[in-house]
């Protein structure tokens, strides 16, 4: 269960927590903004830090080269994606799983060409002043997660996803959310502050 989970989480992130004065909709404008943003990178790096619904903190480093190639490192796993191959190391029980990258919601990140009403359901979009998040699922109706991707308004980057275990539901009671920080975007460097 705790690999599920884990792999759940790489594709590999507190809405009523962010979301008290977001605007609900299903915003066009919105999901342009993302689709462009996430169209023009080649390249995207970040420290994370991962919470679960219990509370516990994994801290680690993404880095994602587009297209098709992810890689994950943390104290407890690293997690690859290459192509169609997503290969998680558990480190404390070295063990390793290989599986399908699409099994995963976020592997669509991945793709050469994003268009999310092609790769995508999407399942709410929500705006405020300073930022937009957007909860999708797989057109595939046997998957059961959702991921909600949280992006900052000024400058528009991915700030964060969070991975609902039943896409039906938005109760943070299973959720992990990912918080992005010191992130570089093709080649471009941006430290912040660690996120609260």
């Amino acid at each position: 269960m705790g690999k599920r989970i884990f792999a759940v989480f790489v594709v590999f992130c507190y809405c009523t927590r962010v979301f008290g004065a977001a605007q609900e909709g299903n915003s066009e404008e919105s999901l342009q903004w993302v689709e462009t943003y996430l169209n023009e990178i080649n390249s995207y790096e970040a420290d994370f830090i991962q919470t679960d619904s219990f509370g516990n903190r994994v801290t680690g480093h993404i880095l994602i080269h587009r297209p098709g190639m992810l890689r994950m490192e943390s104290d407890t796993h690293h997690i690859t994606i290459n192509g169609n191959k997503l290969t998680i190391y558990d480190l404390g029980l070295n063990e390793k799983t290989e599986t399908t990258a699409h099994s995963i919601p976020l592997a669509f990140l991945l793709r050469r060409k994003i268009d999310i009403h092609k790769n995508c359901r999407v399942l709410s979009t929500r705006t405020g002043t300073d930022f937009v998040a957007i909860k999708l699922c797989g057109k595939n109706e046997d998957l059961s997660e959702a991921i909600m991707l949280v992006f900052s308004r000024k400058p528009f980057v991915l700030r964060k996803w969070i991975i609902f275990p039943d896409k039906n539901n938005d109760s943070l009671d299973s959720s992990i959310e990912v918080a992005l920080f010191n992130w570089k975007l093709n080649g471009t460097e941006k430290v912040d502050a660690l996120p609260k």
